[in-house]
């Protein structure tokens, strides 16, 4: 053991990539998270006490420095490369599987970057870096604050974990606050989309003193404002200005519910979000007064017929009128979407594809049955019951197979479902213009596994928030199969449509996977938070 890790040492002066800054831009409380949870597992990790200069780059105060020259050497490279390719012989081998349909022998995900998750950017140095540094204590959580005392609002800048922290404590203690769906500028700061707005007038009297203790406990940063003017964007009193809802949230729960993403999720929203949630047998929403609850959220299916059969005939019904009462749905994966998307349903408009096969075997598809006319009363090829169909109506036209490769052709299906991916790291873009992508960065990344697929949503239909990339930049880490990687470029993993005064969401990938996808964490929360703020009132989308 001691022997492991000197060499790990040795190993970390010579390798190309000396160390690794965590750039503190962006959601900073991420990077806080993701470099406390590195001293928490021995990791020596150092904190820029001011802006320094690495490689011709420039980073911020704040930012962290990771050693590659320590004893946690190769753990730090287990948990930070984007890829750790598999063996040759062992991916042959699971391609040669795959053509024969049989399953791939991969155990669990092919990808696992812990930048990529929290979607923070790690920056490779060829040298140390060098300038004022402190080492970073294990349990060591940076604080938030508050600037200043205001007689007008408190402003908190959207688009970091302790921001949505700060918003569920707020509701959790009954505060009146509200939030901005456009930028705008005050002395010289653009504040982003999402930007909370706690006014004083409007809340109790010790309003400083509870942000203060909430700045504390949450990490956030609050800022004092004495005036409604804005130097550009929108004011105070604006219609992109909504009231965020303290929202009553069911979860779906029990059979036919995969009890993992239903997990993830309340995982998410309770422990790390400290937010309640109420688990509600999936087989009780087609019964339940849904009336008291202004989010359900339908995690993936797992079991037996799914959603379909739990609800019942009526359960579909129930749904649709309560999200045109104003209620908003968020369905996670495919189980759930594929639910969601059947027209018989009409939750959502988007379809589950199959595989897309290549023009060439789409021609050479299996021939139709000849229209053979029927005799007299009796339907072509056969009807239930009416007389069988003769053999000449049953046969096709012969063909001729010359060699294995047509033979080849010949077995396969003509229509399937993609194949099953055993999950790897992707990368999307985020619709800047819509008020669920609130704060959002440019890209995220997302964990995709299983064979859902889905259409992006037609746009008099709703908005395709995020969407997975082209095919040369989709891959971020992981193995994953060339089909699969070229259907997917362009596909959504996040829509999000209007039905009536209400909205329904639907995550093709879970954005909460394991807990440990906090660079989804943002778009997650818009759609439990933001998406009852701008229900029933008739706001702009």
């Amino acid at each position: 053991f001691w022997s492991y890790r000197r060499t790990a040492i040795e190993e970390g002066q010579k390798e190309p990539v000396k160390e690794y800054v965590l750039v503190r831009k962006g959601d900073t409380s991420a990077v806080d998270k993701l470099a406390l949870l590195l001293a928490e597992q021995g990791v020596e990790v150092r904190r820029a006490g001011a802006a320094f200069k690495a490689g011709g780059k420039e980073y911020p105060a704040g930012s962290y420095a990771v050693s590659m020259a320590q004893p946690s050497k190769r753990l730090i490279r287990t948990l930070f490369d984007t890829n750790v390719p598999m063996e040759d012989f062992f991916v042959k081998e699971q391609e040669r599987r795959r053509k024969k349909k049989l399953p791939d022998e991969i155990y669990d995900v092919t990808a696992c970057s812990l930048p990529l998750q929290f979607n923070v950017e790690a920056v490779g140095l060829s040298e140390p870096a060098q300038g004022s540094f402190t080492p970073v204590k294990a349990g060591e959580a940076l604080p938030g604050k508050v600037t200043g005392k205001a007689s007008l609002a408190y402003l908190a800048p959207w688009g970091t974990q302790a921001a949505a922290r700060l918003l569920t404590a707020g509701l959790r203690e009954d505060l009146v606050v509200y939030s901005s769906d456009k930028p705008f500028t005050q002395n010289g700061r653009t504040y982003p989309p999402g930007t909370l707005i706690i006014k004083t007038k409007e809340n109790p009297p010790t309003l400083p003193a509870t942000l203060d203790r909430l700045a504390r406990d949450t990490g956030a940063e609050i800022v004092a404002t004495d005036s409604g003017w804005m130097e550009d964007g929108v004011n105070f009193g604006s219609r992109y200005v909504v009231t965020m809802r303290k929202p009553a949230i069911a979860l779906a729960w029990d059979r036919p519910v995969s009890s993992q993403t239903a997990g993830f999720a309340r995982f998410v929203l309770e422990r790390q979000y400290n937010y309640p949630v109420s688990a509600i047998r999936a087989q009780s929403l087609g019964t339940a007064d849904l009336s008291k609850f202004q989010v359900i959220i339908l995690p993936d299916s797992g079991f037996g017929e799914g959603y379909a059969a739990a609800l019942g005939p009526n359960g579909p019904r129930r749904l649709k009128e309560w999200v045109a009462a104003g209620g908003t749905l968020i369905g996670i994966g495919g189980g759930a979407l594929s639910f969601m998307a059947d027209p018989r349903n009409a939750l959502l408009s988007v379809q589950q594809e199959n595989l897309a096969k290549p023009v060439e075997a789409a021609k050479e598809a299996a021939p139709k049955r000849p229209e053979t006319p029927a005799a007299p009363g009796v339907a072509p090829g056969g009807a239930p019951g009416a007389t069988p169909a003769t053999p000449a109506e049953t046969r096709v036209p012969g063909k001729i197979l010359a060699k294995e490769e047509d033979f080849l052709k010949a077995i396969q299906p003509d229509t399937e479902l993609p194949d099953a991916v055993a999950g790897v790291l992707v990368k999307a873009r985020t619709d800047p213009d819509h008020w669920i992508t609130a704060g959002a960065p440019e890209t995220v990344y997302a964990v995709v596994n299983g064979r859902a697929v889905f259409t992006p949503i037609k746009l008099d239909k709703g908005v395709n928030a995020a969407y997975f990339v082209g095919p040369g930049e989709l891959l971020a880490g992981g193995y994953l199969w060339e089909e699969n990687r070229k259907q997917l470029a362009y596909k959504p993993l996040m829509v999000i449509e209007r039905q009536g005064r209400g909205f329904v969401v639907g995550f093709t990938a879970d954005p909460n996977y394991r807990a440990y996808m906090d660079g989804l964490n943002l778009l997650f929360l818009n759609a439990v938070f933001r998406g009852p703020a701008h229900a029933r009132t008739g706001g702009r989308e």
